[in-house]
């Protein structure tokens, strides 16, 4: 038997310390001096040490998610106001002309009764005189008969002229 020994591949692993040091490490930034005796200014680069944070781009996303659910139930609930108040400012405006419409009806309505009334009135009036102008027709009327009598035998009778 050909027995081989068992090899363990290398494995590296950086360690917390090394991550640690990795993201607080250094870098390159650009600073802005004077010279000591004039006033001239140049930028020179610069290592710094610094903090670098780390992001936790999940949070980040759910936090973003949480303000707009807030602001769209915010504003959902601006909205449903907004509606309630508009539908209800257009059925008070709705019932108001639709008042308005039943009054004028019922103005020119009543206008029409009383002009009826009216003319009932000046129809009895007219009828009463009418029949009073009639009475006096008809006495004119008998009053004529013996005038028209007498004026045809007042007529004067043609006698034939002979010529001749």
């Amino acid at each position: 038997m050909n027995i081989n020994d068992i090899q363990f591949p290398e494995f590296e692993f950086a360690g917390i310390d090394a991550e640690i040091k990795k993201q607080q490490g250094y870098y390159k930034r650009k600073e802005t001096r004077n010279h000591c005796c004039s006033d001239e200014s140049y930028e020179v680069e610069v290592d710094s040490y610094g903090d670098v944070y780390d992001i936790d781009l999940r949070e980040t996303a759910e936090l973003i998610k949480q303000k707009i659910d807030e602001q769209v139930k915010k504003n959902q609930n601006l909205l449903e106001r907004v509606i309630d108040k508009q539908v209800s400012g257009d059925f008070k405006s709705a019932e108001q002309q639709i008042n308005d419409y039943i009054k004028k009806f019922q103005h020119e309505f009543d206008c029409l009764l009383k002009e009826r009334e009216t003319r009932e009135s000046e129809k009895m009036e007219i009828r009463a005189t009418l029949e009073a102008e009639k009475v006096k027709l008809n006495e004119f009327l008998n009053e004529l008969a013996p005038v028209r009598a007498s004026l045809n035998n007042w007529k004067p009778q043609q006698i034939p002229i002979m010529l001749g």
